[in-house]
């Protein structure tokens, strides 16, 4: 099989059918919902580890190139200058958006999550890390590493990679697509300079985890 076949079919299964099926079928308080972190997690994990299958089957030790090991000491590191980059990237796009828009106001989210109960916080922050390790094992650490097999620009690859990223969050509006888009690409510059998996998935769940608690106290 080759590298685009094998991509293809991996976003089929990962990504495809969520992204067809968004619109419409969204519901903003489904992190209140146990049984919505039971199914989320029944996905997200065996999606991981299915990435990590593939990538090692095609080339034996590439899983363990592109990040999926241990966590180490310089891992925190990785995660505290990937959550900077994705706070700065956050307040560039609010910055720009009041300049442009000024007093009418930015375009909102067309879905806003919310989350209330703080009883399942223990939960939520367990969805979102597999959240933020689900989308960065194939975003930014599988299409670098077959990128490089293919002798592609890793950065090309990325940038192509936080499209998609990009387009997943369709679903939150013109705004929602520009602020994934610029984060996909802040996290996959950390990614390209650090080779840290662990520090920009633990960084994309850590900001997915604040911004759902945010949303409750709003």
């Amino acid at each position: 099989m080759t590298v685009g076949k094998e991509f293809a079919l991996l976003f089929a299964v990962l990504f495809l059918p969520g992204m067809l099926a968004q619109r419409g079928s969204v519901d903003p308080r489904a992190f209140e919902h146990v049984m919505y972190h039971v199914q989320l997690l029944s996905v997200a994990v065996p999606q991981v580890l299915l990435v990590v299958a593939f990538s090692d089957l095609r080339r034996p030790g590439s899983s363990a190139r592109f990040g999926w090991r241990r966590p180490r000491r310089d891992d925190a590191v990785s995660t505290g200058v990937a959550l900077l980059a994705i706070w700065v990237a956050v307040g560039i796009v609010s910055l720009v958006a009041s300049l442009a828009f000024g007093d009418a106001g930015a375009p909102q989210p067309t879905v806003e999550w919310s989350f209330g109960r703080r009883e399942l916080i223990p939960l939520v922050l367990v969805s979102t890390f597999a959240i933020g390790y689900r989308e960065e094992v194939f975003y930014r650490a599988y299409i670098t590493d077959r990128a490089e097999e293919a002798q592609v620009d890793p950065r090309a690859a990325l940038g192509a990679g936080s499209l998609l990223f990009a387009a997943g969050h369709l679903y939150q509006g013109v705004m929602g697509f520009v602020l994934s888009l610029v984060i996909g690409l802040a996290l996959s510059a950390v990614y390209l300079r650090t080779r840290s998996l662990h520090g920009v998935a633990a960084a994309h769940g850590i900001y997915n985890f604040v911004v759902l608690l945010l949303s409750g106290s709003a």
